[in-house]
């Protein structure tokens, strides 16, 4: 039987609050059904993905109210091709990625996002460097979320890396 001291009711009860309200605030999904992932691929780039989409995987991990999502597949050049002609989107070269990074480290004034290889939360398939596995890096110039308050940020790139053939997706919403 679990006897408490004076006062150890509270302090039980205030762990378990703040117990499960961290977990209401986090959440992870990776999905293994072919229609989840069709359906993340979807949500991502905007249409169903063809059957030369091929080895789909996904994963959602929500902490607070920051969303960030990774993808990564293979496919033909034509599904690459479409994807890659989306309006909206920069493209920038392994060589002036470096020089933006480094000029956007010193003054904040460049638009090319940090590519995330160390992240904890990211999924055993996600390069731990990916910025050694791109020749061109495709990005969605960073901007305040139009849905949210304008200090939540959008970051979204993706690459073909040209090793494996595998392409890699990045998306995070945050504040």
């Amino acid at each position: 039987m679990l006897r408490f001291r004076s006062g150890g009711q509270g302090l039980w009860f205030a762990l378990c609050i703040v117990g499960l309200s961290s977990v209401g605030c986090s959440r992870v999904s990776e999905p293994t059904s072919p229609k989840l992932l069709a359906k993340q691929f979807e949500t991502f780039f905007g249409f169903k993905p063809p059957a030369t989409v091929t080895e789909l995987r996904a994963k959602t991990v929500q902490i607070g109210d920051t969303y960030t999502d990774w993808i990564s597949f293979r496919c033909d050049q034509a599904v690459f091709a479409e994807i890659a002609n989306n309006k909206g989107l920069k493209v920038v070269d392994a060589d002036e990625f470096w020089r933006e990074r480094e000029k956007s480290s010193r003054d904040r004034q460049s638009d090319v996002p940090h590519v995330a290889g160390d992240n904890p939360n990211a999924p055993w398939w996600w390069p731990m460097s990916p910025e050694t596995s791109f020749r061109r890096l495709f990005y969605q110039p960073r901007q305040n979320s139009p849905e949210r308050s304008s200090n939540h940020t959008i970051d979204r790139y993706f690459w073909r890396d040209d090793e494996s053939g595998r392409v890699f997706a990045y998306y995070c919403m945050s504040g």
